[in-house]
């Protein structure tokens, strides 16, 4: 706090930098927040072999984006205009999922495997997801206008991009100033000598950090009861 920002440049590493992309990367890691939610689209999604997340741009407007997770999905069908929300899941639960299917149709069934497993096709629509990639299931090219490709559509959290400038800013530095200047020292004093540290204590952090939860809680829009929707 007392020394010039270029004290802290070793070799061709800025530590002090390193240090505050740290702190807030520590929060970001620690809560999904609401001004990290953003609507996303992944284009032309194969049938049949999916598409990685990392084509997904930000919607609308195409701006490019770094995906945290995803929250839910939407897509749309036979007009491929207007989307719908659809079930977003794993593949673990998936496959679990499809294995009691299964194993219901070939338990009841008397007339042979073929119509078990016609049977166990039927199911509804879902986004599958796989670590950084993504499939619609069942993945039939009729129920998406005969098209082998479809947009879909997500409410998603994104990584902020690192800060690499002066200049550079965004609601942590705006609005979590306190947290984020406690931790960067916290950060920071790993690349200090032991003399150049700057004692911050486990309750300074502590506090700090309960006040950006609360300020990310004043965020969130009013819950609305399901029963009352229809």
């Amino acid at each position: 706090m007392n020394r010039d920002a270029t004290e802290f440049v070793q070799g061709a590493v800025n530590v002090l930098g390193l240090a505050v992309n740290h702190a807030r990367q520590w929060a970001e890691k620690q809560r999904n927040f609401e001004l990290c939610k953003v609507s996303i689209k992944v284009p032309a999604v194969n049938l049949s072999t999916g598409a990685a997340l990392s084509t997904a741009t930000i919607f609308p407007g195409g701006a490019a984006v770094t995906i945290k997770c995803l929250e839910r999905a939407f897509i749309p069908f036979s007009n491929q205009a207007d989307v719908f929300p659809v079930e977003l899941i794993g593949r673990d639960a998936y496959v679990k999922r499809m294995g009691r299917r299964f194993d219901n149709a070939y338990s009841t069934q008397y007339d042979g495997p073929t119509s078990a497993v016609q049977e166990g096709r039927y199911h509804t629509f879902a986004v599958l997801q796989q670590a950084q990639q993504i499939f619609v299931v069942p993945n039939n090219p009729s129920a998406f206008g005969g098209s082998s490709t479809v947009d879909v559509y997500f409410d998603a959290v994104k990584w902020l991009p690192d800060y690499s400038a002066d200049g550079d800013t965004d609601f942590f530095l705006s609005t979590c100033e306190e947290f984020m200047l406690y931790r960067t020292i916290y950060q920071l004093n790993a690349f200090l000598k032991e003399d150049q540290r700057v004692a911050i204590s486990a309750k300074m952090l502590e506090d700090a950090w309960d006040t950006v939860i609360k300020w990310d809680l004043t965020n969130v829009a009013a819950t609305v009861d399901d029963a009352n929707l229809d």
